[in-house]
């Protein structure tokens, strides 16, 4: 049976996930790790909670941004780690598309915030296109500036909760929908999966060990190898 792993660290907190053919599982979301051993443990109680084991994994789908750097980094050094260890593929997925699909929506045009650093944030725009959301691509703006962005758009999606994008907003006139979310997405990350057609690449087949930065990525792999040698 397929098991599969969802993680993002795009939009302020760790998401992790599990799910299989009948059940899904969501762990904790705490504010996003300072390390990458946290996530092992976050790891560890998804899979008490869920009473499976790393071994029983399939697939991993992890959010590739935007989002902070450092965020970024911890986790995919984690998720490759993983994958080299237990040989199974890790799918990258935008997460402003992860986001949208979470919440299904389609249609009309849209444009997905969500925050960068104080004053700035990340805009995705996705217009219809043959019954799907076709991808326009990603800018950096100053908030000063998101109002020629969303004019463009038909709704709005903010994910990850921004004090600073909501109070932009409230001085635009913006007479479109906007939906809110708190940055949920691991069920995006998962219809990605099922909709995806393009074939995964495997990262065991393109990821040399000395090339996982930082140093905990080599910890991860060398670990998860020797836990599954002992089964």
């Amino acid at each position: 049976m397929t098991l599969d792993l969802a993680l993002n660290a795009s939009f302020g907190v760790a998401e992790i996930a599990l799910r299989d053919r009948n059940s899904y599982w969501e762990g904790a979301r705490p504010l996003l790790p300072t390390s990458e051993s946290d996530y092992r443990t976050l790891l560890e109680a998804l899979f008490t909670d869920a009473g499976k084991t790393v071994d029983e994994l399939s697939r991993i789908v992890v959010g590739s941004g935007p989002g902070s750097f450092t965020a970024l980094r911890a986790s995919y050094a984690f998720v490759k780690g993983l994958a080299v260890g237990l040989r199974i593929p890790v799918i990258e997925c935008h997460s402003h598309v992860a986001a949208l699909l979470q919440h299904g929506l389609n249609g009309s045009s849209l444009a997905v915030l969500s925050a960068a650093s104080k004053r700035e944030c990340f805009v995705s725009r996705f217009e219809p296109d043959q019954g799907a959301m076709r991808y326009l691509g990603t800018i950096f703006s100053p908030l000063s500036d998101l109002l020629r962005y969303l004019e463009k758009s038909d709704e709005v999606l903010i994910v990850g909760g921004s004090p600073d994008i909501e109070s932009a907003l409230m001085s635009m006139i913006l007479d479109k929908p906007v939906v809110r979310s708190l940055g949920e997405c691991a069920q995006g990350l998962f219809r990605h999966l099922d909709v995806r057609t393009v074939d995964c690449i495997s990262a065991y087949n393109h990821c040399e060990l000395s090339a996982i930065s930082p140093a905990y990525g080599r910890e991860v792999t060398a670990k998860t190898i020797a836990e599954r040698s002992a089964l």
